[in-house]
């Protein structure tokens, strides 16, 4: 249709009236006035009832710009007009008036898949927003019932180029759920930084549109990451529709290569060695091109120069400030690997999603156990996921009874109504200087060893879901500056040189040393367990996810 738009410095559609002036003819050549008369009268009742139909969606809606000048109207005028219209065409020739409302909608697929944008508004808009508006006031956060539970993610994102592949895995896990995409941009709030949230989400949005994600975007500005993560926390969603979940990337990861640019050219090969397979236009080229610049290349990023210590603490600030607001998290690492695992698994050989649950099977079994099985049975819905087997690997102590251990976890499986999941039990090996039992060991122990049975055993792994270790707490103490009288530890200590003089000062006390301890031995509690594993996800849950059966187990 571009054809026809009107060219630059012009205002008049020459080729449009052209081309209606030749629809007109041909219309004329018919000859017969008998034939032509219906044919018009259908389309001038068609289109009055459509006008009727837009001036009654609009007064329904209440649409404050709709105020229309001509008299004597009212919605039920409108809606009357709209009825009549339509009677009047089946009852003058059934047959044209079918023919007439099968050709309004094929042209308007037509003018909405093919059409050039304008910003015309659309009735729908109106329409849409009235209903959703409505819908949201019913759904209340109090009445959702565990029985209609859904993965409502809010993902915390920097950068596609690093994340690309982590995003569209939340993309298909959040099954029908919220999908919010939260970018933190750390700068003094300024005109500058209002143009920059503009650009950003503008980047963001022209991304989730090419790739099809069903996402949402929201772009904070604020003085430290986790006050911005704090604010998407609290302020994120709308009504009951809100995050649940926060999504994060492991601190330690890295990235070995840009998994936008790699998409691009994978698809654009792919593309070319197959003739049924749409190549990519130049306007998606185009769009691509305006992401990519919008965001800096990867080495850029990997080299950023920051301190370990500030960004280790105010991470681990970040998931203890979401745990306490009552969102469960899901933090990812080596999704670089996400793709080649993915096409080696549609291959003839069967590709597994494995969970390493890491806590005792059972009647008493915690909300992370469900959480990492519920979201495994809703990955393994998703398309691409269906020709992979979920395996469960239960760690047992040396000496246990590996039947019985097995039988009582098929049974906790079959009260969730997982059925088609196997399970794997694994004997536990001590190194030295550990005791017999896994689960007495220490949590640095544990992680080692399910790391070396996850590089073991999962060889054909696509993903692997595993679980996630409280934050440490921090003592009331630590991290107190003179001139800040709240609670709040480290997350102040990126702001300037006056809090970092602080921060460093404070730091310097044996509890905050402690602290910091802490913290470092938490993050490389979960480095040992996600080193050089498959695309790897740590769970944690706080609420419950499953409605089990009657029949517990």
């Amino acid at each position: 249709m571009s054809f026809f738009v009107t060219k630059p410095g012009s205002t008049n559609p020459i080729r449009a009236v052209v081309a209606s002036w030749f629809l007109v003819q041909l219309v004329l050549f018919v000859g017969q006035i008998n034939v032509i008369a219906p044919i018009v009268s259908m389309l001038f009742l068609l289109c009055y009832g459509v006008v009727n139909l837009a001036c009654f969606v609009q007064r329904v809606q209440a649409s404050p710009n709709f105020r229309p000048t001509f008299r004597y109207f009212s919605w039920h005028t409108a809606l009357f007009g709209a009825i009549a219209c339509v009677a009047v065409m089946f009852f003058v020739q059934p047959m044209y008036a079918a023919a007439s409302f099968l050709l309004m909608m094929l042209l308007f697929i037509f003018l909405n898949y093919r059409s050039t944008p304008a910003n015309w508004g659309e009735v729908s808009q109106a329409l849409i927003y009235h209903q959703v508006r409505k819908y949201l006031l019913r759904l209340k956060d109090s009445t959702i019932s565990v029985k209609y539970w859904r993965p409502q993610i809010l993902m915390l994102v920097t950068n596609p180029r690093k994340q690309y592949q982590a995003i569209g895995m939340m993309n298909e896990i959040k099954k029908g759920g919220l999908f919010v995409l939260g970018h933190i941009l750390v700068q003094p709030f300024s005109r500058n930084a209002i143009h920059e949230v503009k650009s950003t989400k503008d980047a963001w949005l022209t991304l989730a549109g090419l790739e099809k994600w069903k996402a949402f975007v929201d772009i904070i500005v604020s003085n430290s990451v986790r006050d911005g993560v704090r604010s998407l926390l609290a302020s994120c969603g709308l009504g009951g529709m809100r995050p649940n979940i926060l999504v994060l990337n492991f601190i330690r990861d890295t990235t070995p290569s840009d998994q936008l640019l790699d998409r691009m050219a994978a698809q654009a090969e792919k593309a070319s060695r197959s003739t049924w397979i749409p190549h990519i236009s130049s306007s998606d080229v185009d769009h691509y091109s305006a992401v990519t610049d919008a965001f800096p290349p990867i080495h850029n990023l990997d080299n950023e120069h920051r301190s370990p210590p500030l960004l280790e603490t105010e991470f681990v600030g970040i998931v203890r400030d979401a745990l306490l607001m009552g969102k469960s998290i899901i933090m990812t690492r080596n999704f670089a690997k996400l793709e080649s695992r993915l096409q080696e698994a549609s291959g003839r050989f069967h590709h597994y999603i494995d969970l390493y649950p890491v806590v005792r099977p059972g009647p008493a079994r915690s909300l992370t156990f469900d959480f990492i099985l519920q979201m495994a049975t809703i990955l393994h819905m998703v398309g691409r996921w269906r020709n992979h087997r979920i395996r469960v690997f239960a760690i047992v102590d040396p000496g246990t009874d590996i039947d019985a251990e097995e039988t009582r976890l098929q049974g906790v499986l079959e009260d969730v109504r997982i059925m088609h999941a196997e399970v794997k039990m694994i004997t536990y090996v001590p190194q030295k200087g550990e005791g017999k039992s896994f689960f007495n060991a220490s949590t640095r122990e544990q992680f080692s060893f399910v790391n070396r049975t996850i590089l073991t055993n999962s060889t054909k792994t696509s993903a692997v879901f595993s679980y996630l270790p409280s934050p440490p707490e921090r003592p009331p103490e630590a991290y107190r500056t003179d001139d800040d009288d709240d609670d709040d530890d480290d997350n102040d200590s990126v702001r300037g040189g006056r809090r970092h003089h602080h921060h460093h000062q404070h730091a310097s006390t044996p509890t905050a040393r402690d602290h910091l301890q802490r913290i470092r031995d938490y993050l490389e509690d979960i480095d040992v367990l996600t080193r050089d594993t498959p695309p790897i996800c740590l769970f944690h849950g706080v609420e419950p996810v499953v409605t089990p059966n009657a029949s517990s187990v």
